[in-house]
């Protein structure tokens, strides 16, 4: 029999054991989720949920092997290789030909994007239809043997070597890296880099993912969405996911606020003057093919501030005759890629 006071050991288990079980489901329901919480920001990290914020900049195109670009390797600064590019220990191939390291005799080395790239497509190509489009070789071949470089290689010197590296969305930072790994392999005696208005600015950097075989290149915008009920700076910050969030529900509700995201820009004119430092440099300027079919005031003050020589390429109305398309006034057709080429080699490059 008990006194008064006195409990029986056990007699009142519920109350530690309750405590007990509240603690430890406590402690599994926040383990919970923090793993939850990690799980969701490492797929959201996997994912590349904030390239939802960016824009892609330059795709795989129609998802034709003909366009599928190549990874870069990962010391070089540069967000993805042209198609065709092999670079051994004796010498560079792309879809121009095959360079060596070696070469007795001059060499010119051309950069451009995909106003040099690309030539007449479908029925306005003069030359045999297009090899089928699993075969990139072939495909990134017929294409460059219409575009200017390869007709000014015929004004040039017999023991010239012309070299060129293209690809459609390049920008001036490009060729300056690109310039930096090849240069001193190639040790070219002039470089020739085509440029049309959308090179005369500086880009943010981008970003080159796979999705399902096809690289995405990605560039971030200068700013980004924030729901103002879940404005929490810090984890904004930090949490991919959280952004994601902010991304979804901005946009489901139209309640948004966009917050200034700074990215790493890259510099169109200080990477043309760079190129200029290091080789000799021909800069050719190709205005829209629409009236007036010169550079604006802009891009001619634009052109002026490099304090580089600028030759301008200089076309006249009819427009469809140099277009590659009949509504495209940026990329040229066979005829306009010739017209580019004569330019030039009545310009005295065919010197070299």
């Amino acid at each position: 029999m008990l006194r008064a006071g006195e409990h029986r050991r056990g007699y009142a288990p519920g109350v530690s054991t309750l405590r007990f079980r509240l603690v430890a489901g406590a402690a599994v329901l926040i383990a919970s989720l923090v793993l939850a919480l990690a799980a969701a920001e490492t797929y959201a990290r996997a994912r590349g949920l904030d390239l939802r914020l960016a824009r892609a900049t330059a795709v795989s195109g129609t998802r034709t092997a003909a366009s599928r670009f190549l990874p870069a390797p990962e010391t070089w600064d540069l967000p993805y290789l042209p198609r065709v590019f092999r670079l051994d220990d004796q010498g560079l191939e792309t879809a121009w030909g095959s360079c060596r390291f070696d070469h007795a005799g001059p060499t010119v080395l051309v950069f451009g994007d995909s106003t040099t790239r690309q030539a007449s497509g479908g029925a306005r190509a003069r030359s045999a239809p297009p090899p089928d489009s699993s075969d990139v070789l072939a495909h990134a071949r017929w294409e460059a043997e219409r575009t200017w470089p390869t007709a000014l290689r015929a004004s040039l010197g017999p023991d010239t070597q012309l070299c060129v590296v293209a690809e459609d969305g390049y920008h001036p930072a490009d060729y300056a890296e690109l310039a930096r790994h090849l240069l001193p392999l190639l040790k070219p005696e002039r470089l020739l880099v085509l440029l049309c208005d959308n090179d005369l600015q500086d880009i943010a950097a981008r970003q080159a993912v796979e999705q399902e075989g096809w690289m995405v290149v990605y560039e971030l915008p200068p700013s980004r969405p924030v729901y103002p009920p879940l404005w929490q700076p810090q984890l904004y910050e930090a949490s991919e996911a959280f952004r994601f969030v902010h991304l979804s529900l901005s946009q489901a509700t139209g309640n948004r606020v966009e917050v200034p995201y700074e990215t790493p820009r890259l510099p169109w004119a200080e990477s043309l003057q760079e190129l200029a430092g290091l080789a000799p440099t021909t800069l050719i300027y190709l205005p829209r093919l629409a009236e007036p079919g010169r550079p604006s005031a802009q891009e001619r003050a634009l052109l002026d501030s490099l304090g580089l020589e600028v030759k301008l390429v200089e076309l006249s109305p009819p427009w469809d005759r140099w277009r590659r398309e009949e509504r495209d006034d940026v990329h040229l057709s066979d005829d306009g890629h010739a017209e580019l080429a004569r330019q030039l080699a009545a310009s005295g490059l065919s010197a070299y």
